[in-house]
C-alpha cells in the first residue's frame, strides 16, 4: 500500500495523468501516448535500485524485464526468464583484431651459389647441402616476396663440422640503381659450435617490411670454408600486405 501513496504522491507532486500514461515531469505536459510511465528531464536522470551481486542473487523468481543496477559490475542487469540468468548490459565486446596469417618460403641449397666467380661450389639439396669447396667468398640465395610483405622471422639450416671456421648467415637487401647492401638479419654460427650434425639457428626474429626498391638475398659467408661448412636451406615466415 505504501508504495501506492509513493506514486501517487509523485502524480500529484510532478505528473499529469492521461489515460494509462503517467508523466513525471517537472513541467506541465502529457506523457506519450504509447507510454504506460515516461520520465521527462533536462537536469535528472532515471536512478534504478542499486544491488550488489550477492543482493541480487537472493531475488526470488524475478520476472523476466527485472532491471536493476549491479554494483559489483557497475552495469544494468536484465533478467531473462528464458536463459533463466540476468543478462549484463553493457558496451559491445571489442572485436578480435583482424589476423593475418603468416606465410613462408623454403630456400633449399639448390638455391645457393657462389657470389665470387672465382669460387667452386657444391649445391645439392641431398645430405651435402651447398658449401665452397675453393675460395673464401660466399653463397648467396637470392627470393621474391611481395612489396609490402612484412617478413618476420628466418630459420637457418646448417652444417658446422669444425672449430676451425665459423659461417655467417644474413638475410640482405641491395638498393636497386645505387649497389647499397643493408643486412636485415644475421646469425653467426660460432667456432665452438662444431658439430658433425646438421642443426639450426631457430627461429631469427626479424621485422622487416619488403621494399619495391630492393632486391633480396640470403648469404652465407666465412673466411675459411676449409673448415666444412655446409648451407642446407632455410625457412623464411613473412605476412603478406594487409592492403
Amino acid at each position: 500500500m505504501k508504495y501506492f501513496f509513493l506514486i501517487l504522491l509523485a502524480y500529484v507532486c510532478f505528473g499529469q495523468l492521461s489515460g494509462q500514461g503517467v508523466l513525471i515531469s517537472p513541467d506541465n505536459g502529457n506523457p506519450d501516448e504509447d507510454a504506460l510511465l515516461e520520465l521527462r528531464s533536462t537536469s535528472q536522470g532515471f536512478l534504478p535500485p542499486r544491488l550488489d551481486r550477492a543482493q541480487r542473487d537472493i531475488i526470488l523468481n524475478p520476472p523476466n524485464g527485472l532491471v536493476i543496477y549491479n554494483t559489483s559490475t557497475s552495469r544494468l542487469n536484465v533478467f531473462d526468464t528464458v536463459a533463466n540468468e540476468w543478462v549484463e548490459l553493457g558496451p559491445a565486446p571489442e572485436a578480435d583484431p583482424a589476423v593475418t596469417p603468416t606465410q613462408s618460403i623454403t630456400l633449399s641449397s639448390g638455391h645457393f651459389h657462389a657470389r665470387e666467380s672465382n669460387d667452386v661450389y657444391i649445391s645439392a639439396v641431398g645430405q651435402g647441402g651447398a658449401n665452397i669447396t675453393t675460395g673464401v667468398g660466399g653463397l648467396v640465395a637470392p627470393f621474391h616476396l611481395p612489396v609490402g610483405s612484412r617478413i618476420t622471422g628466418i630459420t637457418f639450416y646448417y652444417r658446422d663440422r669444425t672449430s676451425a671456421a665459423e659461417m655467417s648467415l644474413s638475410l640482405t637487401q641491395e638498393f636497386l640503381g645505387s649497389g647499397f647492401f643493408n643486412t636485415v638479419a644475421n646469425f653467426t654460427t660460432g667456432v665452438v659450435n662444431a658439430s658433425p650434425d646438421w642443426t639450426n639457428s631457430g627461429p631469427v626474429n626479424v621485422d622487416h617490411v619488403v621494399s619495391g626498391s630492393a632486391g633480396y638475398t640470403l648469404v652465407a659467408y666465412s673466411t675459411s670454408w676449409s673448415g666444412d661448412l655446409h648451407i642446407k636451406g632455410a625457412v623464411i615466415s613473412y605476412t603478406l600486405p594487409t592492403n
